[in-house]
């Protein structure tokens, strides 16, 4: 159990310096394939603060599966369709990822905007019966 805590504690740090030793060898173009890989961290931080959640998400992979076949075109060398697959499969799998991340990081606590009405009216109801039956 302590092996699994300190390879998550330190899994950044470990992946931080995998990116300083790949990186020099990468091009710039390269590069910009590493925000791909963020996407479920970024899904994370957004569902947790209740920007974003897994049913957004679904509703919307159509549009995703577009755009990441866009980028895909964009961001490979040659202009045959194998290569986009290849380049596209790994940001599908991010974003099914990344919805399953929003569906477990969604805080399970319904926001409390009604609550405080809603309690009012409970307590007005409550004070009510209690003065009719006495």
């Amino acid at each position: 159990m302590m092996l699994i805590a300190g390879s998550l504690l330190a899994s950044p740090y470990v992946l931080f310096q995998v990116w300083r030793f790949i990186a020099p060898g990468l091009h710039a173009r390269e590069k910009r394939l590493a925000v791909v890989f963020q996407l479920p961290t970024i899904v994370l931080f957004l569902a947790r603060l209740r920007l974003v959640t897994a049913r957004q998400l679904w509703r919307h992979f159509k549009h995703a599966i577009l755009i990441i076949f866009i980028a895909a075109a964009l961001l490979t060398p040659t202009p045959d369709p194998w290569s986009q697959i290849v380049m596209a499969a790994p940001m599908l799998v991010m974003y099914l990822l990344s919805m399953g991340i929003a569906w477990l990081a969604a805080p399970r606590t319904p926001r409390a905007t009604a609550t405080p009405h809603l309690r009012l009216i409970v307590a007005a109801a409550v004070l009510d019966q209690a003065r009719r039956r006495a």
